[in-house]
């Protein structure tokens, strides 16, 4: 993937469903501070290296780079605040077919996914607290000083 000038390599591996991610940096925006926060995903691709003087905000053991910004001009996350459980649900029934037909995902990582919401309401329509919070660093990402 090229990003201006620069290109970050990708590995191909599903990151789909409710995946916790642990903070390692913080930046004056992201606050108040949460040393982890479990989130909603939905990529088959991820970053696994960062352009030069980026710096890795997040990651997990699945997702090594869950996010990362790069001067006061550029944040990145692999997950999705926007999305809400019941958004989460109809997009893996949207997927059963697919997986069904052995196209761009199979039925081990849609049945993975699957598991990994157990024990959230699968039709709130709200984005979970910790997607509030991821939100909330956005919003105070752009509004901070130039």
């Amino acid at each position: 993937i090229t990003y201006g000038d620069w290109s970050s390599d990708v590995c191909s591996s599903d990151l789909l469903g409710l995946h916790t991610t642990r903070w390692s940096h913080w930046l004056p925006w992201m606050t108040p501070q949460q040393p982890s926060m479990s989130l909603l995903a939905a990529h088959n691709e991820q970053v696994t290296q960062v352009p030069p003087g980026a710096q890795v905000l997040s990651g997990s053991a699945f997702s090594r780079v869950g996010a990362f910004a790069l001067g006061r001009h550029i944040v990145t996350t692999q997950y999705h605040p926007e999305m809400s459980p019941r958004f989460m649900q109809a997009l893996l029934r949207h997927l059963d077919p697919l997986a069904a037909r052995g196209e761009v995902i199979d039925a081990a990582t849609l049945n993975a996914a699957r598991a990994n919401l157990a024990g959230i309401d699968p039709v709130q329509e709200r984005p979970l607290d910790d997607a509030r919070v991821l939100a909330q660093w956005m919003v105070q990402f752009l509004e901070q000083p130039a």
